[in-house]
């Protein structure tokens, strides 16, 4: 499903509200420990709590994010996924490149 987004290209990450309207049959959110996690530079294990919000995945890496605008901090979750973005020659969009394995953070909103 397409989706439009704004990236900060001075931020470390990127990082999506996955709890609102995220659909993908590629989705993946990898375990602590492992080799995605260690490419993200996590710094800790995510649990969740007992009234766990609905996109919540126990035993996740997780991160500290912070909305560069308004300094708000929140935690979120590493995810895998496919993204497709449209390529261009500067003045005229062209075909789209898949990319495989794109990692990225789960926010429960936009801090």
């Amino acid at each position: 499903v397409p989706v439009g987004y704004v990236v900060d290209l001075t931020a470390p990450h990127l990082w999506v509200n996955c709890e609102t309207n995220y659909k993908s049959s590629t989705f993946y959110e990898p375990k602590c420990g492992s080799a995605q996690c260690k490419v993200a530079n996590t710094s800790f294990c995510h649990t969740c709590p007992i009234a766990a919000r609905p996109f919540c995945h126990a035993n996740t890496c997780g991160r500290l994010l912070e909305n560069p605008v308004t300094h708000q901090s929140t935690i979120g979750e590493v995810a895998q996924d496919v993204i497709a973005l449209r390529s261009t020659d500067g003045s005229n969009p062209s075909h789209l490149v898949r990319v495989p394995n794109f990692l990225f953070t789960c926010s429960p909103s936009a801090p």
